[in-house]
């Protein structure tokens, strides 16, 4: 009888061992994500220059973090491209080249504008109220200045699209290269460079909602030709770091 109490206080035990285990996972996956999307809006946004040193240790401390969830996310974002890990040196924010920026002005195009042009002919009139209301939030963001918030609101249009041309493998791979996408297109924005704005994404909801699904497409392939071009422009300094 005592064997038995004895088991069962053990098991007992052992399922609470796990469970906090898994409790610490989960606040560590929750941590981890945390970081990926602090520092890819640091990376993106500029705040983190290219070429920029990173420090497992000094990073945990500014972000009040310990030091596991910064090096997974790490990680996770030199998957994505915007951080460098080379062998036996300091990790640092990616470098920018030309040669690499036309490379993914060539990826994004060809993943993105497949699914754009199919998922135009299925939006539902939900999709298109979705977007209706994106567009006022980025009317709202350009009256307000707020440059992170337009490109959210740009951004988030454009998924709407993309999301109803499904095939989830595509949709994948575009997002391991939105960040470093987005973070070109700030850079020519703030060089003046981009040609295309809420006019644009107007005249393509237009398109859209006459179910013009041909004219819609093609105005996006025409944003995708634009940020070609603005980044084949985009000055020498920009590629110096």
């Amino acid at each position: 009888m005592h064997f038995i109490i004895d088991m069962r206080h053990i098991f007992g035990m052992l399922a609470a061992a796990e469970e906090a285990m898994a409790n610490e996972q989960r606040q560590v996956s929750t941590r981890r994500a945390e970081v990926v999307r602090l520092l890819r809006r640091e990376i993106v946004s500029g705040t983190l220059q290219p070429g920029a040193i990173i420090k497992d240790a000094e990073l945990a401390a500014r972000l009040g973090s310990s030091i596991t969830p910064v090096r997974e996310a790490l990680t996770q974002l030199a998957i994505e491209g915007l951080v460098e890990m080379p062998p036996n040196r300091a990790k640092r924010v990616a470098r920018l080249s030309r040669e690499s920026a036309v490379e993914l002005c060539e990826a994004i195009d060809l993943l993105s504008v497949t699914l754009f042009t199919r998922g135009a002919q299925r939006l539902t009139r939900s999709d298109l109220l979705m977007m209706r209301d994106t567009l006022e939030i980025y009317r709202g963001a350009v009256d307000a200045q707020d440059v992170g918030a337009r490109f959210y609101a740009a951004r988030s249009f454009t998924d709407i699209v993309i999301s109803a041309g499904g095939n989830q493998a595509i949709r994948q791979m575009i997002g391991l290269i939105l960040a470093r996408f987005e973070r070109l297109l700030r850079i020519c924005d703030h060089e003046g460079l981009l040609s295309y704005g809420l006019e644009e994404h107007q005249a393509m909801f237009a398109a859209l909602e006459r179910g013009d699904h041909a004219a819609a497409a093609q105005l996006y392939k025409g944003q995708m030709q634009a940020f070609q071009d603005a980044i084949e422009h985009l000055p020498t300094r920009v590629w110096g770091a």
